[in-house]
């Protein structure tokens, strides 16, 4: 990071400081007019309840409008001044997403920003299957293992894909009878924090949830290997620009497999390659 620019965090810090203090300036300012206004409905002054009036609409308008922009995501300005090696992990994890999506369901790509949160749902379809739920797990951990592939280990973007992974695996082997034992450990009225909690803390299933985690990070691991070329296409079109649609990211997938396959097919005519050079080092040419 840049010396002297503060960091992503302290901006992000400010500027909520920043909206805090207005909002609660304009709320006081409400409240005094709301007083004055009372008062001047007491006393029977017509200007002044109309002028009070006028003030305290456009009081109430400028803070429903803090409040709306509040609730907007950062600005671009912010996540363009962050850290060149901290937007490059972002666009990579993004792109590990969306490329497993892109093998694995096609159907299932959606728009991407490097101002969203680096996470994969947790939830799954109804009637799925096992073959499906281990696909989703690999769309999943599919962030996590391209920024390993790709800057040899993974940061904080993957707490949410790891606790996404921990709940699916946890689906699998509690509650659906995909591991080795058919026992459900969602009996009862249970909540789904706690049938997690059971699952992790209990041996045997957790035994087997880590194996299945493992397995599938592999597995995604090696998906990602074999699909570098998308990651890398996908990658560098949202460092150049920061928000594409669910349009663009198929297009630019289909556009980086193209050429993979073209290239795939081009063949070198060694006849025409001239001469072949004459040994080095005085051997002679059997």
């Amino acid at each position: 990071m840049q010396v002297g620019k503060p960091s992503f965090a302290a901006q992000r810090q400010r500027r909520h400081f920043r909206y805090v203090t207005l909002v609660s300036a304009l709320v006081a300012v409400i409240a005094w007019l709301w007083a004055v206004l009372i008062a001047g409905l007491a006393s029977g002054s017509i200007a002044t309840r109309a002028q009070t009036m006028l003030a305290l609409v456009v009081a109430s308008v400028a803070t429903v409008a803090l409040v709306a922009l509040w609730r907007k995501p950062l600005s671009p300005s912010l996540y363009s001044s962050e850290a060149p090696v901290l937007r490059y992990s972002r666009a990579t994890h993004h792109a590990g997403h969306l490329v497993a999506t892109f093998v694995e369901n096609p159907q299932g790509i959606t728009r991407v920003s490097l101002m969203d949160r680096c996470h994969a749902p947790s939830q799954h379809a109804a009637g799925q299957t096992h073959t499906t739920m281990r696909r989703d797990l690999r769309v999943v951990l599919a962030g996590l293992t391209a920024e390993e592939v790709f800057t040899g280990e993974s940061g904080t973007n993957v707490a949410a894909d790891l606790a996404s992974a921990t709940a699916l695996g946890a689906d699998m082997v509690g509650r659906f009878g995909m591991a080795s034992s058919l026992v459900s450990l969602a009996t009862g009225r249970v909540r789904r924090t706690e049938f997690i909690e059971r699952v992790v803390e209990d041996p045997r299933t957790r035994k087997e949830l880590e194996s299945l985690l493992r397995d599938t990070k592999r597995d995604t691991m090696r998906l990602m290997l074999e699909n570098r070329h998308l990651i890398v296409a996908l990658r560098d079109a949202l460092l150049r620009k920061d928000n594409l649609s669910a349009d663009e990211v198929s297009r630019i997938l289909d556009d980086a497999q193209e050429r993979r396959h073209s290239d795939d097919q081009v063949l070198v005519d060694l006849r025409a390659a001239g001469e072949r050079p004459r040994p080095l080092l005085g051997i002679a040419e059997k």
